[in-house]
């Protein structure tokens, strides 16, 4: 796996459309030498659901042939017998996949047989590249259950096809009020300044489509996208008021009948071009050079919140005495969280503290405490063979040993901590 690849994570039904897509990706690009087609054009590849997903042209013409068929056996059955012409083949029906047979007797004959068996081996290669693709990204529960659907056999047996249809299933499109809730209020969420502003906004559209890809009709429209992404922008922690208050001012723009790509598109073009205060440095996004990270020397650090939600430090003036009669044009709030801030840096530190001298860590299940990495970015357990580690064991990033199990899934946590780091109290 890499940092790319899309996981079907719980409610399935929400994610299990990017999941496939990068396997119907794959198929498509992937070419079967000598055959003038792709992977995905054979059967026993996208299934019947994974067709109609993403091939409809293939889909109308299977179901064309469908109709076709039971015409022809609807007049073989009457009396008198009703002779039902078959329909011409069309192009973009599937293609059954090579089938070699016996090495025939002919000169003629064999050297066809040898460009089959060319165009047989290929097409096995490029279908067995895609079930170990799909065999290292499969949840185990779902891997298991495809496994036993075949018996004895097992995942020797399983097709592709298999999986496209057991995940697009009626099974596995079922979601709970709680979990739908979760997604939708996610699109809503505040946005975060160590991303891009585009990447901000392009996250909100990638939610709702989430949404949208399984149940069209609580997909929200771009009026609704404008009005949450409107008032987020709003928010005093971002440095967006001229720009959004630029875009109300032209013609026709109303709270009531903006819409969402013509917003996004006017402040991704217009907020940069901006001149900015220094002082609101703390209100950047990732993309401007005024972007101040946390690990920069103390005085230009920002009041920033980590992926674990915990503050880290502020932007300081070198003169506390002088910021406190000529304070920033800052929040109010945030302006006091900065003298609180440094009231704490100040306080001398305990010899005992273990952290004195080290910076927040990350969490591992395998690796434990460390700098650089936690267990979604794990190469070691990314690699490993499938079912070796579990799916929340590979996606814990959050750990308290005052608040959290000190183990998860029957497996304890590695709470070891690599040089200069220290964990979560």
């Amino acid at each position: 796996m890499n940092s790319n690849d899309k996981l079907l994570t719980k409610p399935y039904c929400l994610s299990r459309v990017d999941f496939l897509r990068q396997f119907y990706a794959y198929a498509k690009d992937r070419k079967i030498k000598g055959s003038g087609k792709n992977l995905s054009d054979f059967k026993t590849i996208l299934g019947n659901r994974g067709t109609k997903l993403f091939k409809t042209e293939t889909w109308a013409a299977m179901q064309l042939q469908v109709q076709n068929d039971l015409a022809i056996a609807a007049g073989l059955a009457a009396i008198p017998v009703v002779i039902v012409p078959p329909i011409p083949n069309n192009e973009n029906l599937p293609t059954d996949p090579p089938n070699i047979g016996d090495v025939p007797n002919t000169a003629v004959a064999i050297e066809r047989w040898k460009i089959m068996e060319r165009i047989s081996e290929d097409f096995d290669t490029a279908k067995t590249q895609l079930k170990s693709k799909m065999q290292a990204m499969l949840p185990p529960e779902v891997f298991k259950s495809l496994e036993r659907s075949k018996g004895v056999e097992g995942w020797a047996i399983v097709e592709p096809s298999d999986v496209f249809d057991y995940i697009l299933s009626n099974e596995m499109g079922n979601i709970t009020a709680a979990e739908l809730q979760t997604v939708q209020d996610a699109i809503k969420n505040p946005w975060d300044k160590r991303k891009a502003l585009r990447t901000n906004l392009e996250e909100m559209v990638e939610k709702n489509n989430l949404i949208g890809e399984t149940f069209p009709h609580m997909k929200l429209n771009d009026q609704l996208m404008f009005q949450i992404a409107f008032h987020i922008a709003e928010n005093p922690i971002y440095d967006l008021k001229d720009t959004i208050n630029d875009f109300m001012m032209l013609p026709g723009q109303d709270i009531t009948t903006s819409v969402f790509p013509e917003f996004m598109e006017y402040i991704l073009e217009k907020y940069p071009k901006l001149s900015h205060d220094e002082n609101k440095g703390h209100l950047a996004f990732s993309c401007e050079k005024r972007y101040k990270r946390y690990g920069m020397a103390a005085t230009e650090s920002t009041i920033e919140k980590d992926e674990e939600g915990l503050a880290l430090a502020a932007n300081a003036p070198k003169n506390p005495s002088a910021a406190s009669i000529n304070p920033p044009k800052w929040d109010p709030k945030e302006y006091a969280e900065l003298l609180r801030l440094r009231k704490a840096q100040k306080a001398p530190p305990t010899p005992t503290n273990p952290t004195q001298h080290t910076q927040l860590g990350r969490i591992c299940f395998l690796c434990g405490w460390n700098s650089d990495h936690n267990s979604r970015s794990c190469t070691t357990m990314q690699n490993a063979a499938p079912g070796t580690y579990t799916d929340r064991q590979m996606n814990l990033t959050r750990f308290s040993p005052t608040r959290n199990n000190h183990e998860l899934d029957g497996k304890p946590i590695n709470q070891n901590c690599a040089p200069g780091v220290h964990g979560w109290p």
